[in-house]
């Protein structure tokens, strides 16, 4: 990875961005060699290479440039701090999915999220003296279990989905607490009005509450202090929302908007959502804004360090600027055996790293 960071520019700027979903595979490409003429520069003047394959559970830390396996810990906690929230220390903190329960038992997932009104009073009578339903959005809320155990069998909410409830619900130590929980979360959640209108009109109800993902919170680097210059990060998830917290950046969800619509530090991680992958030209779309109006105007502006991942099912590619230059920035390096290879956290952190 030598030569993947040049030197200083003219401003004292960090851009990464990881765009996911950009990239296919050698023997069904995506829409990189479609790309414009800001990306064929980039590839120009950059160093391209590739990204190992990652867990998708460790995305968050990969982001940031955290060694996983130092830093990891559960998606819980990670929501649970994304919801600035503190609890005391050997909590076990949870993710909280609001879904759907069909009369028979089986659940159900749901994409679209209105304002649902009254789920504040639903919260507060979830609470107990050890259980703390913390209320986020989006579906996405946090769970904090006091003094509670970690020898508990949990079932993520996408494994969930098309099961009866009662086959993947808490088991072990404590699940009793948990399974109350999750049976009246469904009783509360029914009686809202907003429910018994969705119920009549025949759409799926929001009336779940499971809980998945618990763990305790762990130390991780203060990286604000460590490289020297707060970042800001912007993205929609809820896990990278977290851990921005706690390693001391600022955060900021995009919620459909252009990155260039935040105004904030020079320093910046940019974690977009992924375009739906069946939609190739709304990609080369998405991917050809991003040129115009996020990477193009950062290689004008002389970027201490701009850094471009698209992370894929094949490990994905990225591309350090300034650089060396060598290879295309499209699936034709997947396959190139010299071009430089590590996990996407080593180039966030080559690119971030102070610079002597």
């Amino acid at each position: 990875m030598a030569g993947m960071v040049g030197g200083k520019g003219s401003e004292t700027e960090r851009l990464v961005l990881i765009a996911p979903g950009t990239v296919g595979t050698p023997d069904s490409p995506g829409i990189l060699r479609e790309a414009g003429p800001v990306t064929h520069r980039l590839a120009e003047t950059g160093t391209v290479g590739r990204l190992t394959r990652a867990n998708p559970d460790t995305a968050p830390f990969e982001a940031l440039g955290l060694d996983p396996r130092e830093n990891w810990m559960p998606p819980g906690p990670l929501w649970v701090a994304g919801l600035d929230c503190d609890p005391p220390e050997r909590s076990v903190e949870f993710c909280l999915t609001l879904g759907s329960i069909s009369e028979d038992g089986t659940l159900r997932g749901v994409r679209d999220f209105p304002l649902v009104s009254g789920l504040e009073e639903v919260f507060e009578r979830l609470r107990t003296r050890v259980l703390v339903p913390v209320l986020g959005q989006a579906g996405q809320n946090g769970l904090v279990w006091e003094r509670g155990s970690l020898d508990l069998g949990l079932t993520p909410w996408s494994g969930a989905v098309g099961r009866h409830y009662r086959e993947v619900w808490p088991e072990g130590d404590g699940e009793a607490a948990l399974r109350r929980l999750i049976e009246d979360s469904v009783e509360l959640l029914s009686a809202l009005d907003l429910n018994r209108r969705r119920t009549d009109e025949g759409r799926v109800p929001f009336n779940i509450l499971w809980p998945w993902g618990g763990g305790h919170r762990r130390a991780v680097p203060n990286l604000a202090l460590r490289r020297g210059f707060p970042a800001q990060v912007d993205a929609d998830d809820l896990a990278i929302a977290g851990l921005a917290r706690l390693v001391r950046y600022g955060h900021r969800r995009l919620l459909g908007r252009s990155p260039t619509d935040l105004s904030g530090p020079r320093d910046r991680i940019v974690v977009m959502p992924a375009p739906d992958p069946d939609d190739l030209e709304e990609r080369l779309a998405a991917w050809r804004r991003l040129e115009d109006e996020l990477i193009g105007p950062a290689m004008v502006r002389r970027a201490e360090s701009l850094l471009v991942a698209v992370p894929g099912l094949e490990g994905g590619l990225a591309v350090a600027w300034p650089g060396e230059g060598g290879w295309p920035f499209d699936e034709r390096t997947l396959v190139e055996p010299k071009a430089p290879v590590a996990p996407l956290w080593q180039w966030v952190e080559q690119s971030l790293a102070p610079q002597t």
